[in-house]
């Protein structure tokens, strides 16, 4: 089950997302299937309703996978998505933040540096999101690896976060 904040966090995701494509709330949006890999290894199902249209230039609507805190450790197969975006909790003023730790394989490539989301509450201290994006680039497979430390301190990361992707179909 996610937890109220990663519901909170991929609820304020898809309303960035949806004001970014200048698309109004009532439009029905179609999303990408994604379905469990055949192997016998412990995967998952992406589920669809944790898609959102991404912002596009040009040509059609691109696709966002969203995943949250609840897909550490997960094999997600994907279809027919451009990005994927990953929202990982986090309170920057303990001096903890999430950073990209490596990627392996070829199919995802990193659109940047986590960047950070505050909670709305507006009290000091409070936690927030740290939310980074990946493109799909090619069938194949990939696992990314953040870690969620302080920059300046040598000692092991205080939460690291894995999720392998399996590209099966492009857009």
């Amino acid at each position: 089950m996610i937890s109220f904040r990663s519901r909170i966090a991929l609820l304020f995701a898809s309303a960035q997302v949806l004001t970014a494509c200048n698309t109004p709330h009532s439009a029905p949006a179609t999303a990408p299937s994604a379905s469990a890999p055949t192997s016998a290894s412990a995967t998952t199902r992406a589920s669809a309703a944790a898609t959102a249209p991404a912002p596009s230039t040009s040509g059609p609507a691109a696709r966002q996978l969203l995943l949250s805190d609840a897909d550490n450790g997960k094999t997600l197969l994907i279809n027919n998505a451009d990005t994927v975006v990953l929202n990982l909790n986090g309170n920057i003023t303990t001096g903890y933040s999430w950073a990209l730790a490596g990627i392996t394989g070829s199919a995802i490539e990193s659109l940047g540096d986590p960047t950070y989301t505050r909670e709305l509450s507006g009290n000091v201290g409070s936690g927030g999101v740290f939310i980074a994006k990946f493109r799909v680039a090619k069938v194949g497979e990939s696992q990314i690896t953040l870690q969620y430390a302080r920059p300046w301190e040598k000692s092991a990361p205080a939460r690291t976060f894995t999720v392998t992707l399996v590209v099966d179909k492009l857009p």
